[in-house]
């Protein structure tokens, strides 16, 4: 019963880890869509992780001791390593999204870059050698008449 108890209670310690690692991605990526996404990621992860051990250890039948202590491990893992690296995680979560908002600004730069020398090399050049055309077809039409 012992091994059990240890079982359960380092998959409450793991399935705090993942959570922890799901919410600095939270901070990191805000938006209503990821949230929605981390957060059922979350709930498939903790479902496989209480329910793989129940078929290992109990043939897949619930107790209410089991929960008990794997919620004690996820409790346990919430109250000391999650608190304790909070802020932490909050300011290189800013760092990084910072740096992202930079990395893409520089892309949107490169992408405008690559536009205006498409469009100033080949747009402009057509249309100019169209006028042209056009023109010495006008004045060739119009000395003709004369």
């Amino acid at each position: 019963m012992p091994e059990i108890f240890a079982v359960f209670f380092l998959s409450g310690i793991i399935i705090g880890i993942v959570y922890d690692l799901l919410s600095f991605l939270r901070f990191v990526f805000r938006g209503r869509v990821l949230v929605f996404i981390l957060d059922f990621l979350f709930f498939v992860v903790f479902s496989f992780a209480f329910f793989i051990p129940l078929l290992a250890y109990n043939n897949g039948s619930v107790r209410v001791m089991y929960f008990t202590v794997y919620l004690a491990g996820f409790l346990l893992y919430l109250a000391s390593v999650y608190r304790l690296t909070l802020g932490f995680k909050r300011k290189t979560a800013d760092f990084l999204r910072g740096l992202f908002k930079k990395a893409l600004k520089s892309f949107k730069k490169v992408l405008q870059f690559i536009k205006r020398l498409y469009y100033n090399k080949f747009v402009k050049h057509l249309t100019f050698t169209k006028k042209l055309k056009a023109g010495s077809k006008n004045e060739s039409a119009s000395s003709k008449n004369q």
